[in-house]
């Protein structure tokens, strides 16, 4: 992940904890950096509350990139 998508990342996170709604842009974004982060750390436990919250958002924006599409 380079340093601007994890700068994006963090700022999606803050928005989350602040209750924030996600547009559908953000989602995906959000579910391209998650698929990121898997791809870098697949053995890391505590991505899943991450893939929930991506899968979450998506259900919100029914046709937006969920965090396993290709």
């Amino acid at each position: 992940m380079t340093p601007d998508e994890a700068r994006g990342f963090r700022e999606l996170m803050a928005n989350a904890r602040r209750g924030e709604f996600f547009s559908r842009e953000e989602v995906d974004e959000y579910n391209e950096l998650i698929r990121k982060i898997r791809a870098e750390h697949p053995d890391a436990h505590r991505i899943w509350p991450l893939v929930t919250l991506g899968i979450f958002l998506q259900g919100v924006y029914p046709g937006s990139k969920g965090p396993d599409a290709p």
